[in-house]
């Protein structure tokens, strides 16, 4: 039986920290067989991860997750055996980057209305020769002393509800869409992501659904008919009764079913490569992605 896990991210990512030949030699401590390098907007580690695959006894499924809006709200979208030397997937990248960078301004003005200290000139300077994340933000924020007295801060600290992953908790709580420093970018419309997608020989499928659609079920239908061929149904985000609701909306509309554990490193050090809670044969749900391009 194989072991896979398809949603990785790596350095490339906007918020990953790991590099890929760590990745691979994690992976290959755990037997995991298949894995696809999905980072946020980019296929710029896919190449790397093809090159010393070989050495782990690894599979790469290039791929790649894009940020992108549908219905007022941010949704993630998969893309599986994409063309990763595609020049669009580097436009992508761009204006992504640019939706970013414009909405981070007034994010930070929402966490000082809360009352954290954060500045946007503190995150260009921690940031220097490097681009500004939404990580980066939180890390600022989360590790500030003059924070560390704040009342909403205290589950985020040593020994609180929300301290073991401080700042992508914090991120969740406060930064994340539908929370109170939440500002929607321009990022590509869902639709076109999709034709994105399979314009460059990939399969679409939506990300840990049980999160980007929690407060949004009323968009279910137009996110079906959007041209998405499948679920993340298996994911870290969603528990036991999230991953058999998925797999069945996946089955009764005739659709694909994924699992990926969305690794991204010390962002979120509880999340292991590997685990993402799948009950059915890895095997089975590999082999009807593949037949998907035939």
């Amino acid at each position: 039986m194989s072991l896979i896990d398809l949603h990785i991210h790596t350095e490339y990512s906007m918020d990953g920290d790991k590099s890929v030949s760590y990745i691979l030699n994690q992976c290959a401590s755990r037997d995991i067989t298949t894995i696809a390098v999905t980072d946020h907007n980019s296929t710029e580690a896919v190449e790397e991860a093809i090159e010393i695959a070989p050495a782990y006894g690894i599979d790469i499924i290039p791929g790649i997750e894009i940020d992108t809006v549908f219905g007022g709200t941010v949704f993630h979208l998969l893309g599986y055996f994409v063309d990763h030397k595609s020049p669009d997937f580097r436009q992508l990248c761009r204006n992504a980057e640019k939706a970013e960078l414009a909405a981070f301004p007034g994010m930070i003005e929402k966490l000082r209305e809360l009352g954290f200290r954060i500045s946007w000139e503190s995150v260009l300077e921690k940031a220097g020769e490097l681009r500004p994340t939404e990580e980066m933000i939180a890390r600022l924020t989360v590790t500030n002393p003059e924070n560390a007295d704040h009342k909403l801060m205290l589950p985020f600290q040593g020994g609180g509800e929300r301290s073991g992953m401080p700042v992508f908790n914090f991120y969740y709580d406060y930064m994340a869409p539908g929370k109170h420093a939440f500002i929607l970018r321009e990022y590509i419309p869902l639709k076109e992501a999709v034709s994105l997608v399979k314009k460059n020989g990939g399969i679409p499928i939506l990300a840990h659904p049980g999160s980007n659609l929690k407060g949004h079920e009323d968009l279910v239908s137009g996110i079906l008919e959007s041209g998405i061929r499948g679920f993340e149904a298996f994911s870290s985000y969603h528990d036991a009764e999230a991953c058999r609701s998925f797999a069945r909306l996946s089955q009764e509309n005739d659709m694909l079913i994924t699992c990926g554990s969305d690794f991204h490193g010390s962002l979120k050090p509880e999340i292991i490569l590997g685990e993402h809670g799948c009950t059915l044969s890895q095997d089975e749900i590999l082999k009807k992605l593949k037949a998907e391009l035939i």
